[in-house]
């Protein structure tokens, strides 16, 4: 081969005249695998003679005396003198293939900023800060909060990126909110197998010159390289981002792993706007793609493709095309220079297969089937028992929050830590108010007297002052335990408090006037946080997920996740331990590594769509009337098990609710039994924490002792009964979650379990009638009965080695005794006969079967040619995303909503993709592989899961400053610029309204500047599909898209999902109706980590034998749907789960996820989705969900 490109370049030399191309470039550069690539292509072809330019006469030599070429190829680096180098070019003036002037602005990151912004390129919101300017040092003011920093009145809330302003810095960091944790992602340069590393204590923002601050933006954990030659071609890449765990993958000879992606229309045009604005040919950049759109966070200049021989020839191809035509020598398209595998090694940096693998692949893509969607929904992991603390109160600075508020409205919840911040701060100063109140309280005395001057009765006076003062006293309290509240500091504690101010009382309402509050009800949660083995177990549980669930990827998910078949995404509950369970599960799921926060950033979305979709709370109508049913029959007195409870008890054939039915047999005499062990348990828990103190104080270091510490052990004794309830109330003795003594940490550990069962105890046992000893007479809050479970749960799995044997002798005890009651209980909450097993199982997850028959038939939608390559319909009247959210053609423009986020609103927060929250689901006749919800009456309207907030103008440059720009260049940079970009009051809580008369748009074409107007139709979780091309190059043969969701939810989805599968297909108390599921009525403990797996593979056409290609029918009837189940975290008795185990056996090493197990093998998917849309028809929500379930707390 190289003996005939010499002969070609000698016959063309001979032809006409070959260029004198340079390369002025530092030597590193010059030599690299991908330049020597370029350069041999271009010699090849026998138009150019390659001159490359010394790094010494570069560096140390006048340009005067640097060699003379026609056409240059130069770029800086490290060490490179570009002032030198742009002289040259002015002396010489040669053809340039990337403008050398140009390149100074990459020295800059807010000049690159600036110049993207000028041009109209969408990049994040951002705002600039030259600490050298910033008070007392200058006039800016900058407020840094462990959640935010405020800038001149600009708010920006963790997590967010700070950049420095010089472009060959590389040590970028990422701060997260002290909610989950704190701490920040500092990356780097790739150092061997690292490119970040996670540093928990940095908090504070850097202050030692000018810095970039922008919101962190979502991405799905990936970043996209994109790389150019010239404004019509583009290659772009993909890599594992940074931001996730810092690890690098890297391929068999140690380069970087890296994966092909297909661009969408308008990231094609944003790249050709990107090589005119910087003015160069050669350049790469990067892509974040965002619920928002896709947005350039960075522009690097000269970049080249690594490893890609495809990529080297096409380079080539253009530059010689290039400087040939700017020379005006017209010559032909040379094939010489086209290199095969043969001709040169290139280093690969793209995944590879074992043979072994490749064989495996091919056994498989021969086969009859392929998996194209694979659906979790699984509860959260194991967590510390959850707490709460309820009182009402008149405080004026609690009724204030209504202010403003509709009437029907009554409640106000506050999770947010500035929410949590600004109330602590209330209460704080209401306290002192208070204290003032007390202290300067004086009776009234015989001589006091009214206002008109007759005489007051000192009796009732007197009365009503210690009436007042108790209340005052009453409120004292209880705002200090609510402070108490507010300030703990446990690790990801701000993801689980959360406080609910309702309304107890009005004010008597006069004539129209509205009404006002007169007493609110304050409720404080927090606890719930997740174990240690909690994080474990959902960790190992993704792991297994993904080798068991991808059958058709012989490494697991790991290969199809990077190759971008994979369309994966993760929804969470508001809940905290929700969102750790889904970070934890990722973590294993996709082999990631490091702390879970920035996974927790990074890849899982619980934002308001994800909370309509796993937050449903039970309608109060049918929770009030189910609650009613559960305390009569236990309170009845009367055996479960007799033939006349049974029915009423469990009237649906469950045999594991009938089994455990026989085993609780009185459930009244249970309590009775229980209230007594759990009166021993506590002066167990007393006297190990005794002796712990003991064991504290004989191993303390007397120099380093603690006097108030040492007050408190002293002090510490367990309450007597006969003492006020209230002593045990609030949240207890704080345990820093970084505490070393471990002596001193399993003193707190009882100090803590003791209050914790002490307030239990007294709001599990209520008080009985005055002098009666008659049994029938004791009174149990029955909704206390799942907290007392969790309670032992959590000590029996957690605490044994802190509770010792006598300790957890008695838990055991109650264990045995409470584990039956608490199987027949928790199902029961939602519903206890099938009618009300399935209303509830609609109300609560109505939402979520309507997206899971979005991601079942999301290919139908494909097959049909209703979505083009970017995931988007083609419908004129109905645009739906690749998630189903279906958006109007109208809406699709610069108008769009501000999402709860507060960045640009996504389709997922404003389109619900099955019918809205006032329209019930038995109205609505759903044809899922269309989503255009017509019901047999026409068309019926969607509506957003929630209202929009306030709209707001939209622009692809949104801040972009108002300066213009002379040449088609990067905009100068004045000193003013250098600290403030035009945006709105709060910069990062709205975008600043821009209009398109006033854009630098008006410098692009018409057909460029319509391709970026829609540039947010891209949907916002779209991967791009493999085009032949592409799969040649990655020699991947399957090119089907496999869609994975998560979603992580509390016990009452799953219980209502299990409902709906368990008895739906009875449709009554008989079961004679069709059901798409096997018989799982032994399962009654949903567990910590339950879940379902849907998983749908798509038949060949010859396989299939049934309906025409473009058919929605027949489409359908060439997919099967399985569903699996596991129980979740159970105990393991000889490798088997253990259906009814002992209190002795619940320990943490006999614990672990349960298997799968399949109860639906081979489901039609159209009969899977006739099943979902007949239930949702008959038992449509009727009710309206009105907040958080107060009395029951199963989960």
């Amino acid at each position: 081969m190289m003996q005939k490109l010499s002969m070609f370049g000698r016959r063309m030399k001979g032809s006409q005249r070959r260029l004198t191309l340079g390369l002025c470039c530092m030597a590193s550069k010059a030599t690299s695998p991908p330049m020597q690539a370029i350069l041999r292509r271009l010699e090849a072809c026998g138009d150019f003679i390659i001159e490359i330019f010394p790094e010494d006469t570069i560096v140390e030599k006048p340009v005067e005396e640097w060699p003379v070429v026609e056409c240059l190829i130069a770029f800086a680096s490290a060490g490179f003198p570009l002032e030198k180098c742009i002289a040259y070019c002015r002396l010489r003036k040669p053809t340039l293939v990337n403008d050398v002037g140009a390149q100074e602005v990459f020295r800059n990151r807010v000049a690159v900023y600036r110049t993207l912004v000028d041009w109209g390129v969408p990049c994040p919101d951002f705002v600039i800060i030259d600490h050298a300017k910033v008070a007392p040092l200058g006039p800016h003011v900058l407020v840094e909060n462990e959640n935010y920093i405020v800038f001149d009145g600009r708010k920006l809330k963790k997590p967010f990126v700070e950049k420095p302003q010089d472009g060959d810095r590389h040590d970028i960091w990422i701060y997260y909110p002290c909610s989950i944790g704190g701490g920040a992602k500092k990356l780097f340069r790739k150092v061997k197998d690292q490119s970040s590393e996670f540093d928990a204590n940095q908090n504070e923002i850097r202050r030692d010159g000018v810095y970039i601050y922008e919101p962190f933006l979502l991405t799905q954990g990936t970043d996209i390289k994109v790389y150019t030659v010239g404004a019509g071609y583009v290659h772009a890449e993909a890599r594992k981002a940074p931001t996730v765990d810092g690890k690098v993958q890297r391929s068999k000879d140690g380069k970087e792993v890296r994966y092909p992606v297909v661009l969408t229309h308008t990231e094609k045009a944003i790249s050709a706007i990107i090589v005119k604005a910087f003015r160069q040919t050669i350049c790469g950049f990067d892509i974040l793609r965002t619920d928002g759109g896709s947005k350039v966070c960075d522009v690097n200049g000269w970049s080249f493709v690594k490893g890609s021989q495809k990529y080297y020839n096409d380079c080539s191809t253009l530059i010689r095309q290039r400087l040939l035509e700017e020379n005006g020598i017209v010559a032909p398209i040379s094939n010489m220079m086209i290199l095969g595998e043969s001709d040169e090694v290139v280093q690969g940096t793209f995944p590879e297969y074992s043979a072994d693998e490749a064989m495996e692949e091919q056994k498989i893509t021969a086969g009859t089937e392929r998996l194209r969607s694979v659906l979790v929904v699984m509860r959260h992991g194991e967590r510390r028992p959850k707490e709460k603390l309820k009182f009402k109160t008149k405080m004026p600075s609690l009724l204030a929050y209504f202010e403003g508020q509709e009437e029907e409205m009554g409640e106000v919840k506050l999770k947010s830590p500035e929410e949590m911040m600004a109330l602590k701060r209330s209460c704080e100063s209401a306290l002192q108010d208070l204290k003032d109140q007390i202290a300067s309280a004086v009776p009234p005395e015989a001589s006091t007297a009214s206002s008109d001057g007759t005489p007051v009765d000192i009796a009732d006076a007197k009365k009503k002052f210690e009436e007042q003062l108790v209340a005052m006293k009453a409120d004292q309290y209880n705002l200090e335990l609510l402070v108490e509240v507010l300030d703990l500091k446990d690790l990801f504690a701000g993801l689980e408090r959360k406080v609910q101010l309702k309304v107890a009382k009005w004010r008597p309402q006069k004539d129209s006037a509205p009404r006002r509050p007169s007493q609110v009800l304050v409720v404080a949660k927090w606890g719930g946080e997740l174990t240690v083995s909690g994080l474990g177990h959902a960790e190992e549980l993704g792991k297994r997920l993904r080798l068991g669930l991808y059958p058709n990827d012989p490494t697991g998910l790991l290969r199809l996740h990077s190759s971008f078949r994979h369309d994966f995404k993760i929804y969470s509950s508001q809940e905290g331990r929700c969102q750790i369970t889904a970070a934890a599960f990722t973590k294993g799921f996709l082999d990631l590594e490091g702390d879970i926060k920035p996974i927790l950033v990074s890849l899982v979305n619980s934002d308001s769509y994800a909370q309509a979709l796993l937050d449903e709370p039970i309608p109060r109508k049918e929770r009030d009337a189910v609650k009613q049913k559960i305390e009569s029959l236990v309170m009845l007195n009367k055996d479960l098990n007799s033939p006349e409870v049974l029915p009423l008890a469990c009237p649906t054939p469950h045999t594991g609710l009938l089994e455990a039915a026989r085993r609780i047999g009185n459930p009244l005499a249970l309590l009775k039994r229980l209230e007594t062990l759990a009166l021993e348990y506590l002066v167990r828990i007393a006297a190990a924490k005794e002796a712990a103190c003991e064991a504290m104080r004989h191993h303390a270091d007397p120099g380093t002792g603690d006097d108030k510490e040492q007050e408190e052990a002293d002090d510490d004794v367990a309450v007597p009964l006969g003492q006020e309830r209230n002593q045990h109330e609030g949240p207890g003795p704080k345990i820093p979650f970084d505490l070393k003594d471990s002596y001193k940490r399993k003193w707190l550990h009882l100090r803590r379990k003791e209050h914790r069962w002490w307030k239990l105890y007294h709001g599990f046992v209520l008080p009985q009638t005055s002098g009666s000893d008659d049994s029938s007479k004791f009174q149990y809050d029955i909704s206390k009965i799942p907290d007392v479970w969790d309670n032992l749960y959590y000590d029996m799995l957690t605490h044994r080695h802190y509770l010792g044997e006598d300790s957890c002798r008695i838990a055991e005890a109650m264990v045995d005794l409470l584990l039956p009651l608490n199987e027949w209980l928790c199902p029961s909450e939602y519903g206890i006969s099938s009618e009300e097993k399935l209303r509830i199982g609609v109300d609560v997850t109505w939402r979520l079967i309507g997206k899971i028959l979005v991601d079942m038939e999301f290919m139908i939608q494909e097959k049909m040619g209703k979505l083009d390559e970017a995931g988007q319909s083609h419908a004129e009247s109905v645009v739906c995303d690749s998630e189903g959210r279906p958006q109007t053609q109208s809406d699709i423009s610069l108008e769009h909503s501000v999402s709860p986020r507060g960045d640009i609103a996504s389709q997922e927060d404003l389109v619900s993709p099955v019918p809205s929250a006032c329209q019930s689901p038995a109205a609505v006749n759903v044809d899922v592989s269309r989503l255009d919800a017509m019901s047999a009456n026409g068309s019926v309207s969607q509506v957003p899961l929630e209202a929009p907030a306030a709209q707001r103008t939209l622009s692809w440059h949104a801040n972009a400053g108002s300066g213009s720009v002379a040449g088609s260049g990067p905009a100068p940079l004045s000193q003013d610029a250098m600290t403030a970009v035009p945006s709105s009051d709060d910069a990062f809580s709205t975008v600043g309204q821009t209009h398109l008369k006033g854009s630098k748009l008006t410098r692009l074409t018409p057909k460029l500047r319509n391709e970026l107007k829609h540039a947010l139709r891209d949907a916002s979780d779209w991967h791009p599909r493999l085009n032949e091309e592409v799969a040649k190059l990655t020699d991947i043969k399957c090119t089907r898209t496999v869609r994975s969701r998560i979603y992580v939810t509390s016990a009452s989805t799953m219980h209502s999902l299990f409902n709906i599968l368990r008895h739906g297909q009875g449709n009554g108390e008989q079961g004679d109706g069709c059901g798409i599921v096997s018989d799982f009525d032994n399962v009654t403990d949903l567990n910590y980590l339950t879940h379902i797996v849907f998983r749908c593979y798509e038949r060949d056409a010859g396989a299939a034998g049934q309906g025409e290609e473009n058919d929605a029918k027949g489409l359908k009837a060439s997919h099967r749907v399985e569903i699996a189940m596991s129980p979740g975290v159970q105990v393991v008795r000889d490798g088997q789960v253990a259906s009814w185990p002992e209190g002795r056996e619940f320990r943490a090493e006999n614990c672990s996820v349960a298997p799968l197990q399949v109860i639906a093998d081979s489901v039609d998917l159209a009969t899977f989705e006739t099943f979902f849309v007949e239930v949702l028809k008959q038992f449509g929500c009727q009710n309206a969900s009105d907040g958080d379930d107060e009395e029951f707390a199963s989960d």
